[in-house]
């Protein structure tokens, strides 16, 4: 694929990465506020924001790459599930690939377990640094939840 969209999807916020077929061109990070009872209102308003965002993007995502939550038998990823955060991440996802169909992308679901394992946080952010090196962060203003979306990115092309 030579244009790749990826995706680390949030209600609090959702990292996107742009990567071409040179690299690494851009990342945002998609905050939408609004009250817990209109989350459906905030997922559509964070679809419109990353197909704004990206129709300044030199070319369009050919394969978009979204993290696709999963759940385990933990406390605290029950607690998550039970709370329903889980599930409206989930119809946030389902929004994201939808989207990423009506412009002709390759929707790609990938699960934190397959492209980033058990690593927490602060070590993918090393991982990212590292990989392009700190003037490239800088310069691309990588946070947060950009950070993901960068990993799941160099996941997608295989330099993770």
């Amino acid at each position: 694929m030579k244009t790749i969209l990826a995706i680390d999807p949030g209600l609090q916020g959702t990292g996107l990465a742009f990567f071409s077929i040179t690299g690494l061109k851009a990342t945002s990070v998609i905050t939408v506020r609004g009250r817990s009872e209109d989350w459906v209102t905030r997922c559509e308003q964070i679809v419109d924001h990353v197909d704004a965002w990206m129709k300044v993007q030199v070319a369009p995502a050919r394969r978009v790459v979204c993290e696709m939550m999963e759940h385990h038998g933990s406390a605290k990823s029950s607690m998550i599930w039970r709370s329903g955060d889980l599930q409206r991440t989930l119809v946030l996802v389902g929004m994201l690939a939808h989207w990423a169909r009506t412009q002709d992308s390759i929707v790609e679901l990938v699960p934190p377990s397959e492209w980033k394992g058990q690593l927490p946080k602060r070590i993918v952010e090393q991982r990212i640094n590292k990989r392009l090196g700190l003037p490239l962060v800088r310069q691309l203003g990588i946070k947060t939840h950009a950070y993901d979306a960068v990993g799941i990115g160099l996941w997608a092309l295989g330099r993770f």
